[in-house]
């Protein structure tokens, strides 16, 4: 169990177990094997398995387990979900996801989902690819993505 506080930085973070951080968390590359509990992340490589982001995480690269969840919001250049994980909100460049994986809200330049999956909303600017059985409740091409203030692609 690993705690940090605020505006802590580090190259590498890597913690096996469950981290809590408060505040601002910076590193270079963050992974966490059980859960993770954070305010804001920011760091150029994540990778988790649970994650719970208040504020949210702003990634160069974000990859979440096979079964993954992560409550919250991602902005990253490319994320990639394996089979069965769960995101909340996303903004990519690319976002990439396995089989019967499940998305609240995607904002995405590109786009491709796996077989089964089900998106809630979908905006994107050049593509959105779906798999057999995938369904979308809402998809919309967009000229631009704009994430939230405080975050960029």
């Amino acid at each position: 169990w690993a705690r940090r506080c605020v505006k802590e930085t580090a190259s590498k973070l890597l913690v096996g177990g469950t981290l809590e951080a408060r505040g601002l968390l910076r590193a270079g590359a963050f992974a966490v094997g059980g859960l993770a509990r954070v305010e804001k992340l920011v760091a150029n490589e994540v990778e988790v398995h649970r994650m719970r982001a208040s504020v949210g995480v702003q990634a160069g690269t974000l990859r979440l387990a096979r079964r993954g969840r992560l409550e919250g919001l991602v902005v990253a250049r490319e994320v990639l979900a394996r089979d069965d994980a769960y995101l909340d909100e996303v903004y990519a460049r690319y976002f990439e996801c396995g089989d019967r994986c499940r998305v609240r809200s995607l904002n995405a330049y590109r786009a491709v989902a796996g077989r089964g999956c089900s998106i809630g909303r979908a905006a994107y600017v050049e593509e959105l690819k779906l798999g057999e059985g995938s369904e979308v409740g809402s998809a919309e091409r967009v000229a631009e993505l704009k994430p939230p203030e405080g975050f960029e692609l």
